[in-house]
């Protein structure tokens, strides 16, 4: 089964740009009046962390870039926080892999719904307000730094509508 999504993946990839990017939620306004948010990463698997990839690594470049383009990092439980998940996939008959990185926004939000007998309540809850995902492949000896690479152009790209949504006055 791994072989033949990784067989389609190459077959998709191959003819095109090595690096496709989706967006969900193109919308900026989800951005607007964040002073600061956390940055979570999720744990990596074995194939992702080929040629020495780390979590604790990725944590530090997202941080930085942010941290550069002046947004304020958050400690602990804040409402706010920015999502990095990776993912690798080896193929077994060539040294390719084909690589997803996906970087989300999620905001805390206030739901108001009405009740059968019309009265309002309310829902707190945490929602995603902007989200990318860019799927590559690479061969082996570069798989980690084409990961380090798409994680940098997403963040570029949240920190673009972040700093869009947020100008300086």
């Amino acid at each position: 089964m791994r072989v033949r999504t990784l067989f389609l993946y190459a077959i998709i990839l191959l003819p095109t740009p090595l690096i496709a990017n989706a967006q969900s939620n193109p919308d900026r306004k989800g951005l607007r009046g964040i002073l600061g948010m956390r940055v979570a990463i999720e744990e990596l698997s074995p194939t992702a962390r080929v040629g020495g990839l780390s979590r604790d690594q990725l944590q530090t470049e997202v941080e930085l870039r942010l941290r550069k383009a002046g947004v304020r990092i958050l400690d602990g439980d804040s409402g706010s926080f920015l999502y990095l998940s990776v993912s690798a996939m080896k193929s077994i008959n060539a040294p390719l892999y084909a690589t997803n990185v996906k970087l989300e926004f999620y905001r805390l939000g206030t739901f108001v719904g009405f009740g059968k007998d019309l009265e309002a309540s309310e829902q707190t809850l945490i929602a995603s307000v902007w989200s990318k995902q860019v799927l590559g492949l690479a061969g082996s000896e570069r798989v980690e730094m084409e990961i380090r690479q798409q994680v940098a152009d997403l963040t570029d790209q949240l920190l673009n509508d972040y700093l869009a949504a947020n100008p300086k006055r």
